[in-house]
């Protein structure tokens, strides 16, 4: 039962503070989409890291062959300007940020953990009333299943962001 808005609340959800409601699989409150992210944008949210990555990625790629082709064949005093410098190390630990993050909600997804309840665990941990091998494993099944109950039942469109079709409806956790 939630003590805020006094309505039964499912497993593995939360009251948001921020939003003022309870959020279903509540993972984290993210400034950036100004959002919860919970059991139903999950799978937005880990497309929009991982495809983030990967365009900073290209935009890296492409600010190098800019750097490398001004500076090794048009720029005859070999001098590049430090805001130039300055966008490329900019973009590279956003990008570098940017995978650190899609690593952490891969890790998650694996082991069908939410991000509120490896927070939990990692803080124990660090207090010492936690061991390593007292690692939350109540909704792990196997990773094909875990990645299922977050990306849809249908492989083929995992990477597409459209809505998911999932057998679960997010109150009931096996």
């Amino acid at each position: 039962m939630c003590e805020t808005c006094k309505v039964h609340r499912p497993p593995r959800s939360t009251h948001c503070k921020r939003l003022g409601k309870c959020v279903l699989r509540f993972d984290h409150y993210c400034p950036y989409t100004s959002n919860a992210i919970g059991f139903y944008n999950h799978k937005f949210f880990i497309l929009l890291v991982t495809y983030g990555s990967i365009a900073m990625t290209m935009v890296e790629i492409n600010l190098c062959c800019i750097f490398y082709d001004y500076y090794f064949h048009s720029a005859p005093e070999k001098t590049i300007h430090w805001s130039l410098w300055y966008l490329l190390f900019q973009n590279g630990f956003f990008c570098f940020m940017c995978y650190f993050l899609v690593a952490i909600q891969q890790f998650l997804l694996f082991n069908n953990l939410t991000f509120k309840e490896f927070h939990l665990w990692w803080r124990e941990w660090h207090k010492g009333k936690k061991k390593v091998y007292d690692f939350p494993r109540k909704f792990y099944k196997t990773i094909y299943i875990n990645i299922q109950q977050v990306m849809g039942d249908d492989y083929l469109v995992w990477g597409c962001p459209w809505k998911n079709v999932l057998s679960n409806d997010g109150h009931y956790w096996e």
